[in-house]
């Protein structure tokens, strides 16, 4: 149906956009305007406006925007018609007469609408039945589920007759074509005979649209494994594409899971991953299993791999759902689909993740062993990032024992990077997957290395000897940091944060230095992340990241650190900074060959081997003192963040 502009005008100032969205958002007054944390992504500092006066919301942190009816979409996963139906009942509106196309296209699908309500209705009366007594028993012994997961559910049965549902919906005044239209019947291959029911000897799962009405059918076959395959019959069935259904873009149990999460999310932590997205698993069985012990948020698609519009509708509702995969070959293909559809549609806060079950389990599989809930609930909290399954997916495609591998290896994830269309989280990738290939080549080498023996400590021209080309310069104090735990790198990071001038001069020379500390290495990569998002670099929202992807401890670094004066690039101390950053892997490889010497040193034996290796010692001790003599400061106050807590 169209809508005039002085209809939907009208609908707008009935009703104020800041009392439906503080619904679901909690607004305060600023100004003459609203403001409140996003719905649409996780924070702490509100990010998220609602102008009544201009009748519309922006949120700053995600860039949507928009009028009162998107938000509507945005937030339930309606279609424009479906979200001016639902505001203009709540307006007390009439909806617009409509031309007599219209009202004929509208009395169709109305109708439609009714046919498949009353093929539901039908099949759970079948169900009750004695003509269900099989399917019954498969449901309460074989499934676990009882009569009352049944109404949950809306579970059916359809018998075995050719023409069981076909007889009585015509009696109820359907016609043949419109059975056909929708999907609930098939033409015979006999033009002389009625059409035979779609559905026979089959458990009916009713698959229903966001506002819960039945759109189409799905059915599991009663017959044994074994059966099915000798006469070639599918397990499960799905209705075929109607006026009312297109599977591409349904996904079962979306419109309970939809509400289930919006009511998780007001009551749970936002760092909590099951209030951040749906739970999508592979089949109704899984949802429903699910479903009966508490995951209220479980969903599926349509038998077939995820598609696009269906990821949308994931992320229309929480940014991060989790894909759930099948411990099984079948699974850990599934699971490579998702990464390849996900990574050209990522954008900044927008991701999946990724649990795979263990070795020939689906969930309701799961579900049934002592434990299995909290099994379940476990492995879900702990699902993989999407970079970390891309990077495993690449890594272990070979093994990477020559040049030429490495830089297959390298190439392949370059070329999956590539195909992200967002540019500032192409670069976040990019970023993070250079870091992993660093520290992984890095630990490959150190792994290789042969040990100190003996009587085969080269001497200063040796290739052991990593010292000799260690650079000179000033050194200075960046920050008093006792109270904090030593954290090689963590001076430096938060200086960096608290100088946004330096921060902009020094971002490229910040990515590539070696934080080999986990925690400073990820507040570095989250200010950088920050920043390339395009918003303001300064703590909150750094740490507010940082949390977002659960890195607690570093988001607590950052809020403990003493506040720094903020310095000018140009300046004196901004010149020393940035000259002691560009020299940060050689510092921090000069304290590795000092613990080196001093390993060295202590398991050498043998006089002339004793004397040698004194001399060494005392060389590096004195190169250490002319470092620490050019920038009157201990040359750990560089890169450390020193105490005894």
């Amino acid at each position: 149906m169209r809508f005039s502009e002085a209809f939907i005008d009208e609908l707008k100032d009935r009703l104020p956009i800041s009392g439906y969205v503080g619904r679901k958002v909690k607004l305060v007054r600023s100004g003459k305007n609203f403001k409140g944390l996003s719905p649409f992504k996780d924070e702490n500092t509100p990010s998220f406006y609602v102008d009544d006066d201009k009748r519309s919301y922006r949120c700053f942190s995600t860039q949507n925007s928009g009028d009162i009816i998107s938000f509507v979409q945005e937030t339930e996963g309606l279609s424009f018609q479906e979200a001016v139906e639902k505001l203009v009942q709540l307006a007390g509106m009439e909806m617009p007469t409509e031309t007599k196309a219209e009202k004929k296209q509208v009395t169709k699908r109305k109708s439609l609408f009714e046919l498949m309500e009353a093929a539901v209705a039908f099949y759970e009366e079948q169900l009750r039945e004695p003509v269900g007594e099989q399917a019954r028993e498969y449901l309460s012994k074989s499934r676990g589920l009882g009569e009352g997961a049944w109404r949950r559910h809306r579970i059916g049965y359809a018998p075995e007759g050719w023409q069981t549902l076909h007889d009585h919906l015509i009696k109820m005044g359907a016609t043949a074509k419109e059975l056909l239209e929708i999907g609930l019947v098939r033409p015979s291959k006999n033009s002389s005979k009625p059409p035979y029911d779609a559905f026979r000897h089959r458990i009916i799962f009713p698959i229903l649209d966001p506002t819960g009405r039945p759109i189409a059918l799905g059915g599991r076959a009663l017959e044994p494994g074994h059966v099915l395959k000798e006469k070639g019959i599918p397990k499960y069935v799905n209705s075929s594409e109607t006026p009312l259904f297109h599977k591409s873009s349904v996904i079962y149990n979306y419109g309970r899971a939809r509400d289930a999460i919006y009511k998780l999310s007001r009551n749970a932590s936002s760092a909590d991953p099951f209030a951040r997205g749906l739970i999508v698993t592979e089949g109704y069985m899984d949802v429903i299993a699910m479903a009966e012990h508490g995951f209220s948020t479980a969903v599926a698609p349509m038998g077939t791999a995820l598609t696009e519009e269906q990821l949308k509708m994931l992320w229309r509702v929480g940014p991060e759902p989790i894909m759930c995969f099948d411990g099984d070959e079948a699974g850990q293909k599934a699971a490579m689909r998702a990464v390849d559809l996900a990574l050209p549609m990522l954008e900044p806060g927008k991701s999946v993740y990724v649990t795979i079950l263990p070795q020939g389990m689906d969930p309701d599989d799961l579900l049934k062993t002592d434990g299995g809930e909290y099994g379940l609930r476990d492995l879900l909290r702990n699902a993989r990032p999407l970079v970390e399954l891309l990077w495993d997916r690449e890594l272990n495609k070979e093994k990477l024992d020559t040049p030429e591998r490495r830089a297959g290896f390298e190439a392949r994830l370059d070329e999956a990077v590539s195909a992200i269309a967002n540019e500032q989280v192409r670069r976040a990738y990019e970023r993070e997957l250079k870091d992993r290939r660093y520290q992984y080549f890095r630990d490959q080498r150190q792994a290789k290395q042969t040990p100190f023996r003996k009587n085969e400590w080269g001497g200063k021209n040796s290739s052991n000897f990593r010292g000799k080309n260690i650079a000179q310069g000033p050194v200075i104090k960046l920050a008093d940091t006792r109270g904090l735990t030593g954290r090689t790198g963590l001076g430096m990071i938060v200086r960096a944060i608290d100088s946004p001038n330096l921060m902009d001069e020094a971002k490229e020379m910040l990515a590539m230095a070696d934080f080999r500390d986990e925690d400073v290495l990820a507040l570095r990569n989250a200010a950088l992340d920050v920043q390339d998002f395009g918003e303001k670099v300064d703590r909150s929202a750094i740490a507010a990241h940082l949390r977002s992807l659960g890195r607690t401890r570093s988001a607590k670094l950052l809020e403990e650190y003493p506040n720094q004066e903020p310095i000018d690039p140009s300046s004196t101390i901004g010149r020393e900074w940035l000259a002691a950053l560009e020299r940060f892997p050689t510092v921090a490889a000069l304290k590795d060959e000092a613990e080196s010497e001093k390993n060295a040193f202590a398991s050498a034996n043998g006089v002339e081997e004793h004397k040698a290796e004194w001399a060494r010692r005392k060389r590096l001790v004195a190169e250490r003192q002319a470092l620490k003599a050019k920038s009157q400061e201990p040359i750990d106050d560089i890169t450390t963040s020193n105490s005894q807590d």
